[in-house]
């Protein structure tokens, strides 16, 4: 496993001299790469390489005002397991605040507008990983985290290559509708039951679903996102073994 994902970095490293990315550090099985919108936003992220296989691929969104580090676990469990996971810093954050105009602000709110924008920039991180060795037959698994739960819903609508969905402590936003989505083919949700912003969103989604598709975690905790799976690793583990169905 470790030879092949040091095969896979090394591969990773030599094709981004070549192409519109950047590989700007590699650190054990993860790499930090940098793409480009069409606005000339220097998008970046973390990518970590799994070994050839048909296990999904995850492309996971963090919420706002969420550094992406923290998602270090659970990326590197379903890389383990064979997933190749990707991870965007949103516009205005983290890796992606830099553009040929200047320093980039985070979005003070994610209504519509803005998650159109957030859309629009995922593109070239998934152009990014595309590119990468052993991505072309695979299944894709979207992760959502807090309000970036709408993002990724939304995503399903302009991507058929996604057919599953991973949300931790949804916080749909008012002008979501969940009438006017695409519902994935499978759900994994999760929510702690001492939240009840994110229980509220839970149960909204629950409802559009038939109950055979979805997979509902409510442990007892009042924490929120991927700091859920952290106290809760049972879960994390259902989870890796549900995205390997």
């Amino acid at each position: 496993m470790k030879h092949s994902l040091l095969i896979l970095s090394i591969a990773l490293l030599c094709v981004t001299l070549f192409s519109p990315f950047a590989a700007l550090a590699k650190k054990g099985n993860w790499v930090r790469y940098e793409t480009w919108t069409a606005d000339s936003l220097a998008a970046g992220g973390l990518y970590f390489p799994a070994p050839l296989g048909d296990e999904p691929a995850v492309l996971m969104l963090h919420s706002r005002g969420e550094a992406i580090k923290h998602y270090d676990l659970l990326a590197k469990r379903f890389q383990e397991k064979g997933s190749p996971v990707i991870i965007p810093s949103f516009r205005g954050e983290g890796f992606s605040t830099k553009s040929n105009k200047g320093t980039v602000p985070p979005a003070a709110r994610w209504g519509q507008k803005e998650r159109t924008i957030l859309l629009n920039d995922l593109e070239s991180a998934l152009t990014f990983a595309a590119a990468q060795i052993g991505m072309e037959k695979r299944e894709w698994i979207v992760v959502g985290s807090g309000e970036s739960c709408a993002i990724a819903f939304e995503l399903l609508a302009r991507d058929s290559s996604f057919t599953r969905l991973i949300c931790l402590a949804p916080l749909l936003q008012a002008d979501f509708d969940m009438q006017l989505v695409k519902r994935p083919d499978r759900m994994f949700l999760v929510a702690c039951d001492g939240d009840e912003e994110a229980m509220a969103s839970l149960r909204k989604i629950e409802k559009t679903a038939p109950e055979w598709t979805t997979q509902v975690e409510v442990p007892g905790c009042r924490a929120r996102g991927q700091s859920i799976l952290r106290w809760q690793p049972a879960i994390l583990e259902r989870m890796v073994i549900w995205a390997g169905r």
